[in-house]
């Protein structure tokens, strides 16, 4: 069983910092440390500590950036078929987290419209190595 019921979002660790990484400057394979602290985040090596790992991209319409209600119904309908792709089981039948990272209102005004599904354990403790099926 998946470790989250539903789909996790990030508003706490990405949300509200301008010092959050873009989603528009990720690829899918990226790796991004969050601290849960300040709210920030940055794109590391997936060999350093992480707790977040691209698994798909895409851009989202609109001239206001969805709320969180709206980015996880998206999130629940996008992001299950590049999990299973990405990490080799389906989302229910694993112990890892997913979850999307949208641009912070500042991002949004400045034309990133790049959200990311990403994938992790779904704790505060970090993480080495990729999620990828066949990279460990």
């Amino acid at each position: 069983m998946g470790a989250a019921v539903g789909v996790m979002y990030l508003l706490g660790w990405f949300g509200n910092s301008t010092a959050a990484v873009d989603p528009r400057d990720l690829a899918v394979g990226d790796c991004v440390l969050a601290d849960p602290t300040t709210g920030g985040s940055s794109q590391v090596d997936c060999t350093a500590d992480h707790h977040w790992e691209v698994v798909f991209l895409t851009e989202v319409s609109g001239t206001a950036l969805p709320d969180n209600n709206k980015l996880s119904k998206w999130a629940e309908e996008t992001c299950m078929a590049p999990f299973a792709d990405y990490v080799g089981q389906s989302y229910p039948d694993s112990d890892l987290a997913l979850s999307w990272l949208a641009p912070t209102a500042e991002q949004w005004r400045d034309g990133s419209r790049t959200v990311a599904c990403v994938v992790g354990t779904g704790t505060t403790t970090p993480q080495q190595g990729s999620l990828r099926q066949g990279t460990n």
